[in-house]
């Protein structure tokens, strides 16, 4: 390296030539205060400042991956990366969209996930996504990953139906279904809260003790269908099945028992027709009598028909 001289109090410019760059290093000369016109400015070799890397040579982005490089309509892709010490800015660009995400904050490492969007037409596409780091001394990189998008058949419930929509308690009720496309179904009952697993097409036989909605739910790469059944439960007519008592004649001073049934009776009353007396009795059940006098006591059951009574007289001697 040759030895530079000038004069006391001049500058010297140099000119020094980098890759893409050109730096100009401009140093005020320092000299002693001896009265010497001319003196090194360096005691040693010409130093300049420290040269850009050459771009060729510099990495910004290391690792740039996809959780999967095919999807189905609707699901999602993450995107994991990592760069170098030298990158100062990185961005994802949709290609197919010119969306940014900016993803500077996460340097040196991160992840981003996105949805992209399915096919307008046909039964796949191809979506772009591409990673730009942008460096020091103005380096550029980038990286582009293609996620393919299919299509997808959706999970159809086609029938769900019923043989009666009005039962009367105790009867029973056929539900039917038929669907496509589903991987798992469930019927539940909305009134209780009761579910059971199904097969995907099937049928079913339920006793309802009343009115019940019934929902069945099909699962499949789509969002969960449903589709509802409500069956009316009516408590159907109401009859006397038994009526009697332990003795029909009897001497004063003595007790008789009397005990009844009844099916689907919504109210059960015993009368003292000598009386006038009503009492609301249980619609299964018994009770005890000690009549002073020969007496006549009716049993009556109120329902979905019209009342239905029957009678029993208690001769007293």
């Amino acid at each position: 390296m040759p030895e530079f001289r000038v004069r006391r109090g001049g500058t010297l410019s140099l000119d020094i030539l980098v890759p893409r760059r050109r730096q100009v290093i401009e140093e005020q000369i320092i000299s002693s205060e001896a009265d010497d016109p001319v003196q090194p400015i360096w005691g040693g070799p010409l130093q300049a400042s420290k040269a850009a890397p050459d771009q060729s040579k510099v990495k910004l982005i290391l690792t740039y991956t996809a959780s999967a490089g095919s999807i189905t309509a609707g699901q999602t892709v993450t995107f994991t990366f990592t760069t170098t010490r030298h990158t100062t800015s990185l961005k994802l660009v949709n290609l197919s969209t010119g969306a940014e995400t900016d993803l500077t904050g996460q340097i040196p490492a991160g992840s981003t996930t996105v949805t992209p969007a399915g096919p307008t037409s046909g039964s796949s596409v191809a979506r772009e996504y591409r990673l730009v780091a942008d460096g020091s001394y103005g380096h550029h990189e980038e990286q582009t990953l293609s996620i393919g998008v299919f299509t997808t058949t959706c999970q159809v419930i086609n029938t769900f139906v019923t043989d009666k929509t009005v039962v009367i308690q105790g009867q029973q009720v056929h539900l039917n279904w038929a669907t496509t496309g589903g991987t798992s179904a469930t019927l539940k009952d909305l009134a209780s809260g009761g579910q059971i697993a199904v097969s995907t097409t099937g049928f079913i036989t339920l006793t309802p003790a009343s009115t019940r909605t019934y929902r069945l739910t099909l699962n499949g790469p789509c969002t969960a269908v449903t589709a509802d059944i409500t069956i009316t439960v009516t408590p159907g007519e109401q009859s006397i099945t038994t009526y009697a008592a332990s003795a029909t004649n009897i001497t004063a001073g003595q007790s008789v028992t009397l005990s009844w049934s009844t099916v689907n009776a919504t109210e059960v009353t015993l009368t003292d027709m000598s009386t006038g007396t009503v009492e609301t009795v249980a619609a299964n059940g018994s009770t005890v009598k000690t009549p002073a006098s020969t007496r006549t006591y009716r049993l009556t059951a109120k329902g979905a028909a019209p009342d239905l009574s029957q009678d029993i007289a208690i001769t007293v001697t």
